[in-house]
């Protein structure tokens, strides 16, 4: 069995891609459900395949920042990070025992390895082999981070009783556990050097392409955005120098820029 654990619309695309590249294996799919995305934007590419089972979790970003009546701001802000640890406790204690309920698999799908919690889940379900798909961009600087070495410098314990306590409760309980895999398998549409011990598998789009065959053509091109300005990979420049080479390339054929939600 294969378990999947996505948390945007474009993994889950790309999860569907993966499982019709592997033939359609069973596989179980557990979300990572974020405020900012409605669940309506996954339900049409859920119900496109089969699965075994389908779980949500609940996710949250935002910290408390409430101010109280009856207490100083210092005494608010503290109360407020107590609230932040109680619900990221709940989080990480949901999203271990979603998990521990598997035990071991065939293959472990996940997406964005850039992100901590993506890490902690990496590090904390059993697999034969582990896989991430594309989200993004970010794909790139997580090859060109794992092409780089591994071993992660020793962590500073705090001196003190109390405070030696307070983070190890902390490291047990409540944050992530954030650490790149020994290895892994990028599938992705990417050109992309991945390192020694990872492997790349192209991501062709074939199972998009073979339900687009009986979709009514036109001669529109539709040209997905990014946030590169926004993340710092290209200058505004010369980013809109690419997109009038774009358009010049498809000649007389009109372009729809469709822009991405953080530009």
């Amino acid at each position: 069995m294969d378990l999947f654990v996505l948390d945007t619309p474009l993994q889950l695309l790309n999860a569907l891609e993966a499982r019709y590249y592997f033939g359609n294996r069973p596989s179980v799919l557990v979300l990572l459900h974020w405020p900012t995305w409605p669940k309506t934007v996954f339900e049409r590419l859920l119900n496109e395949m089969e699965w075994r089972g389908i779980t949500w979790i609940s996710m949250g970003i935002e910290r408390p920042a409430q101010h109280y009546l009856l207490m100083s701001p210092s005494m608010s802000d503290r109360f407020n990070e107590y609230r932040w640890i109680y619900r990221q406790y709940v989080r990480r204690r949901c999203l271990d025992a979603t998990l521990g309920q598997f035990g071991q698999v065939d293959r472990l799908v996940v997406g964005n390895l850039f992100n901590q919690y993506m890490q902690h889940v990496a590090m904390s379900v059993q697999y034969s082999e582990l896989m991430a798909v594309d989200d993004g961009t970010d794909t790139l600087r997580v090859a060109a981070l794992r092409q780089k070495a591994m071993d992660m410098p020793e962590e500073s314990l705090p001196t003190g009783f109390i405070q030696s306590i307070k983070h190890l409760i902390n490291k047990r309980y409540v944050e992530w556990t954030a650490r790149q895999p020994q290895s892994a398998i990028f599938f992705t549409a990417y050109d992309i050097e991945v390192g020694k011990k990872d492997r790349l598998i192209r991501n062709s789009y074939r199972w998009l392409q073979r339900h687009m065959t009986s979709c009514n053509r036109n001669d529109k091109v539709f040209f997905l955005g990014q946030p590169l300005i926004e993340d710092g990979y290209l200058k505004e420049s010369t980013y809109l120098e690419y997109l009038n080479r774009i358009v010049s390339y498809f000649g007389t054929k009109p372009v729809v820029y469709v822009p991405h939600k953080r530009e």
